[in-house]
């Protein structure tokens, strides 16, 4: 929980999202939580290890799995060799025994060498198996995420030929005379080419994490079975069936593989924002209670009045990526007709993107103002903000990891004006801050499925 005095104000808050709106209060919050929780992010480059040891005790139970309660399928004596596999966080290696895998207390177990062979997002698979069509202008990578650099890009509609989908969600791809790497999730119409499981995509019911330090994928769901690679802890997987004696079919690869259950952790649905930053106007500050009210750990950038440009050189100071699990940036009204706002706002959106490269920047769609807006004609500022939202949500299709989404549910009438405003037709009122919020959650757990 953050405790932070601002002109006298204690904000407590932990999250992320850029929240810039119209309003005339002289006031810049930056609230910074001192005890949060680092977020690991998904990892991209990831090892697998295979470790020899020797038996340390007189003598040793293998077991079916990783715990005495699991029944004994071997025994070993003390000098005898194995070869590890994996460790589990209850102190148990993974070792193989004759022609399957066993489990062994690692406290009688002496490491005496390790082999690593490197995996990445970088694939050597070079087969077609997929086609697809981009949605949006999309970036090509040498690699498989936001770290890698640029070699090219892509238009709206472009036809794809896949190579492997990653579980990242990024796919290598062929691209002029060589492979290259996009974001999957701007990709239609995927289908499969000669698929041996299936004409069609298989449907996702649910999403993991591999939860020990290196784990094999089989071809089918059993230790008897063919391995056709191997995952590490924290990676991301896509289970689309549950088998009955014990294993998850996912994606693997642009094919199928099996895991067995106990080693993935199955993601649970969002219930909050923590580690989100919020960053904007006073559409932000009049919203930082119902905010903090909402999360454990949030972060709020704030300054009445601002404009994109304002934001530019400031975000090199907004925490770091590491502590941050994602980024919802709303742009306010002011300016709304400025060309120098259009070239901001994709220098702001571009600039969030680099300090987080592995987090999802959530932008959201500006709002209207309502018919008793009296700085400008309500109308014609309206059809400005339009242009302005326009500019926007096409800059979100050219950044990889940026998404353009809609939060004003329930706040603007059949003509396009807003409603439930506080009586200036600029700002939401207070008594629907929780709508708002509400609205902002939604819209992100939506874009996350």
């Amino acid at each position: 929980m953050i405790k932070n005095k601002v002109n006298g104000v204690t904000v407590k808050l932990l999250a992320i999202a850029l929240i810039l709106s119209a309003n005339f209060l002289p006031l810049e919050v930056q609230a910074l939580n001192k005890k949060d929780t680092v977020i690991t992010s998904q990892v991209e480059k990831s090892s697998k290890t295979t470790q020899k040891g020797v038996v340390n005790t007189k003598s040793l139970n293998i077991r079916k799995g990783a715990g005495t309660k699991y029944s004994k399928i071997g025994s070993l004596s003390k000098g005898d060799k194995v070869q590890v596999e994996g460790k589990t966080s209850s102190g148990w290696y993974r070792i193989k025994y004759k022609k399957t895998y066993g489990y062994v207390s690692a406290k009688y177990i002496k490491i005496t060498s390790t082999n690593s062979s490197s995996s990445s997002t970088t694939s050597k698979a070079t087969k077609v198996k997929y086609t697809g069509t981009t949605t949006g202008g999309l970036n090509v990578r040498k690699g498989g995420s936001t770290s890698y650099s640029k070699i090219g890009s892509l238009k709206k509609g472009s036809k794809l030929q896949i190579i492997v989908k990653l579980s990242n969600g990024w796919y290598k791809i062929k691209y002029k005379n060589t492979y290259g790497y996009i974001i999957g999730k701007y990709v239609k119409n995927v289908k499969a080419i000669n698929s041996s499981n299936s004409n069609s995509e298989e449907v996702i019911i649910k999403t993991g994490t591999i939860n020990i330090s290196s784990v094999d994928v089989m071809k089918k769901s059993s230790l008897e079975s063919t391995k056709i690679g191997t995952l590490s802890k924290g990676n991301k997987v896509d289970i689309t069936k549950i088998e009955s004696n014990g294993w998850y079919r996912i994606k693997y690869n642009g094919d199928y593989g099996y895991v067995e259950t106990s080693y993935i952790d199955l993601n649970k649905e969002r219930t909050d924002l923590n580690n989100f930053l919020f960053v904007g106007d006073s559409f932000t500050y009049l919203m930082k209670d119902t905010i903090a009210s909402k999360n454990k750990n949030v972060y709020i950038h704030a300054k009445s009045g601002s404009m994109p440009g304002y934001w530019i050189d400031k975000v090199s100071s907004m925490p770091k990526n590491s502590k941050v699990d994602g980024v919802v940036l709303l742009i306010g009204v002011n300016g709304a007709g400025y060309e120098s706002n259009r070239t901001d706002v994709k220098i702001l959106i571009n600039k969030l993107s680099e300090r987080y490269p592995d987090k999802t920047i959530y932008v959201q769609k500006i709002f209207p103002v309502g018919r008793a807006f009296k700085s400008a004609n309500p109308y014609s500022f309206n059809q400005k903000i339009s242009g302005l939202n326009s500019v926007i949500e096409s800059h979100c299709k050219k950044v990889d990891n940026a998404v353009f989404i809609n939060t004003t549910s329930g706040f603007i009438d059949n003509d396009g004006y807003l409603l439930n405003h506080s009586g200036d037709g600029l700002h939401i009122a207070s008594k629907y801050n929780n709508k708002f919020y509400s609205n902002i959650f939604n819209a992100v757990k939506k874009a996350e499925k």
